[in-house]
């Protein structure tokens, strides 16, 4: 009877190691893991960063004004001296913008109007190719002089909405920066050490976003 209790003792006691080793086993299992979880997760985190790091970014690059005497406006007729206002972006990210497209407009209000939202037109793609660090203008606003005019004296308001939307390759999702601003008219230097129109621009209301 001694003998059978303890050969039973000592079966018990071999379990009992077994369980343990295994325990030992599953706890090293577990802890290798959760650290290939970790691993992954920065990997994953890491190549976020990279796409953000490397993808195309179109960001605002700056404004440009001219003026001409001899535009002909759709009724056939010369309003006189007409100005031009544009806006220019640059890709400042480090891989090719594609399909790019480009809108943009603008309103002239009195002093006591609230600050305008303007409508997006729904399909703006094209298919132009924005390279690295290449800048491009999104076209020119025509204002007549006596709007102009009034603008630069203070008795109007002029805000500018552009809106470009473009693709790369590291997503097949349309991104889009969005920016309006309102428009000051100065005079300053101009090339050739002549003095003319220059403009000041403010980033206004919520127009101003980006993908």
């Amino acid at each position: 009877m001694a003998t059978t209790a303890l050969k039973a003792l000592d079966a018990a006691w071999w379990q009992t190691g077994l369980t343990f080793v295994g325990l030992l086993f599953v706890a090293g299992t577990l802890h290798h893991t959760r650290r290939a979880v970790q691993e992954a997760a920065l990997a994953a985190k890491a190549a976020q960063d990279a796409v953000h790091s490397e993808r195309a970014w179109i960001t605002y690059f700056g404004s440009s004004v001219g003026s001409s005497d001899n535009i002909r406006i759709p009724d056939g007729g010369r309003p006189g001296r007409v100005w031009a206002i544009g806006l220019r972006w640059q890709n400042d990210g480090r891989s090719p913008a594609m399909k790019v497209g480009m809108w943009i407009t603008s309103q002239i209000l009195d002093a006591c109007d609230p600050i305008p939202t303007f409508s997006v037109k729904d399909d703006i793609t094209c298919d132009i190719i924005i390279g690295p660090g290449r800048d491009f203008d999104t076209g020119r606003i025509p204002l007549r002089d006596r709007d102009f005019q009034r603008v630069q004296r203070g008795e109007a308001f002029l805000f500018v909405c552009s809106r470009v939307e473009y693709s790369d390759v590291f997503s097949a999702a349309r991104r889009y920066t969005e920016a309006c601003f309102s428009v000051d008219i100065e005079n300053g230097p101009w090339p050739g050490g002549t003095v003319g129109p220059v403009l000041a621009l403010h980033p206004i209301g919520p127009q101003n976003t980006a993908s």
